[in-house]
């Protein structure tokens, strides 16, 4: 494509290109309704009602709920109890407080802990799962029937392509929700305020210098998420442009044959492909970004606490034990951030 031809499709579509990325553009194509390269950001006008409302959808479900929230407080508990147990069991290998047979049983106990979190984690996995799904059924018939009793002037302003990602994209995105966060959200919960019990029981500097780091790696969280929040909507966003442009030209290949528009709808369709594979390299970018950065923060704060353990080991003669269960604390306070 030469550079006037992109000249003009960028003049087409230069609303859409925008960094808002919430602007609709102008009528183009040859279906029913214009495209919209950008949608609105989406924010509801109730906070409160509108989760309210979703997790209304889950209400049918509240035994099975229950029983999640108690499959998480058993399966957190059991993760924090088995790794606690790491420090009497190191304690007693070095200073051969123990004999083989409790030492032995020791390890037994421990390893029931972690089969209680992986049974526990699987069953609500299963559950969650299950209801989850239900939900979404709901609220796709929902949507479903809400589409029906539109009036006929709303598929003409709307883009074909943003109706069909809200049935796809949006609701997969709200199932994801529904089915993970609040299931995490609740176990990092209860992680964070039991690691961090037990990292102030078993040493008060090391905790210090964990909690140092987290306004650091708030910081760096809060700036990458912040960016690719920002790429995901322009990638969503072009997605659902480019499902209508196909959308629209499939249904009116007819006219495009008769008006031979061929190439300008290739050329089009080049232009928002090309579009939409930059976006999506950059919010794929900034969202992959994230693990490793937390990550390497996690593993610098590893760094100190140990080196701080290590010269408390020598000089305060604080036991190799606590060093080692305050550093797997840490490093789970730090995951649940």
């Amino acid at each position: 494509m030469d550079s006037q031809k992109a000249e003009r499709l960028k003049s087409k579509y230069q609303k859409s290109v925008s960094e808002s990325g919430n602007t609709p553009f102008k009528k183009a194509g040859f279906g029913r309704g214009p495209h919209f390269m950008g949608m609105s950001k989406g924010k509801p006008q109730n906070t409160k009602e509108t989760i309210k409302r979703l997790f209304s959808y889950l209400a049918k479900d509240k035994f099975k709920l229950g029983i999640v929230i108690l499959l998480v407080l058993l399966g957190t508990v059991s993760n924090l109890s088995a790794s606690y147990m790491i420090r009497p069991i190191i304690n007693s290998v070095f200073n051969h407080e123990k004999t083989i047979a409790s030492l032995f049983q020791d390890v037994v106990i421990m390893f029931l802990m972690y089969a209680v979190y992986v049974v526990a984690t699987y069953v609500q996995s299963r559950l969650m799962l299950h209801i989850g799904q239900r939900a979404l059924q709901k609220i796709r018939n929902d949507l479903f029937h809400k589409m029906q009793t539109l009036p006929v002037s709303f598929y003409d302003k709307s883009s074909h392509g943003d109706l069909m990602s809200r049935f796809t994209n949006d609701v997969d995105t709200i199932g994801d929700m529904m089915t993970n966060s609040v299931v995490n959200i609740i176990s990092g919960i209860i992680m964070i305020v039991g690691t961090f019990a037990l990292m102030l029981y078993t040493n008060i500097i090391l905790s210090a210098i964990t909690i140092a780091m987290l306004p650091v790696m708030i910081y760096a969280s809060k700036w990458v998420t912040g960016k690719s929040r920002v790429l995901y909507k322009q990638q969503q966003a072009a997605i659902g442009t480019l499902n209508g442009f196909i959308e629209e030209t499939i249904t009116g290949q007819k006219v495009v044959k008769v008006f031979h528009h061929e190439e300008e709808s290739i050329e089009e369709f080049e232009y928002l492909n090309d579009d939409l594979k930059k976006k999506l390299v950059s919010a794929q970018f900034f969202g992959g970004m994230m693990g490793p950065v937390v990550g390497n923060l996690s593993q610098l704060n590893y760094v100190l606490a140990a080196c701080v353990g290590a010269v408390l080991c020598i000089v305060r003669g604080f036991d190799i034990g606590g060093l080692t269960i305050f550093v797997n604390y840490s490093r789970q306070f730090q995951a649940c951030q």
